[in-house]
């Protein structure tokens, strides 16, 4: 095995919540080339945080019957967050927005799929610091409640 970096120790303020954010693609995407180490995770920690209420969105199938009734078909029913970060400048949350949408995404060891946007909360009038927080969804990966009839 090949070291590739050292770090120095990190000291971590007890007032940040952070997580740890471990990633891999299942082929070359964003500049790396994973093929050349299928095992190779890339790992940080930053300061993110989960919003305190998770939402259940669902994907349905519902049909009416002959007498008028609905009934549903197929049901989904999955578990997701807002993942809110700290205030990063535009290099970090360029390097999370791509982390968040890699194939394989943990924070803290639990598996994650990010749909849609990585939203930045700042603005352009914003002069005094290039420091913005951003959120974005997340999406429990194997959490599933599904109910399929015929």
């Amino acid at each position: 095995m090949k070291v590739l970096a050292i770090s120095s120790n990190l000291q971590v303020s007890n007032s940040l919540q952070t997580k740890v954010i471990k990633f891999k693609h299942s082929q070359d995407a964003y500049g790396f080339q994973y093929s050349e180490n299928p095992l190779f995770y890339q790992q940080f920690r930053l300061e993110l945080v989960f919003g305190r209420i998770a939402k259940f969105p669902v994907i349905e199938k519902v049909y009416r019957q002959q007498d008028g009734n609905f009934r549903n078909q197929n049901v989904s029913i999955d578990k997701q967050y807002t993942l809110k970060t700290g205030y990063f400048d535009e290099t970090v949350h360029k390097g999370t927005a791509v982390a968040l949408k890699h194939s394989d995404m943990y924070l803290d060891g639990v598996k994650f799929f990010s749909p849609g946007e990585y939203e930045i909360d700042g603005d352009d009038d914003d002069t005094l610091t290039n420091l913005v927080a951003a959120k974005a969804t997340i999406q429990q990966q194997g959490f599933n409640i599904t109910s399929i009839s015929c």
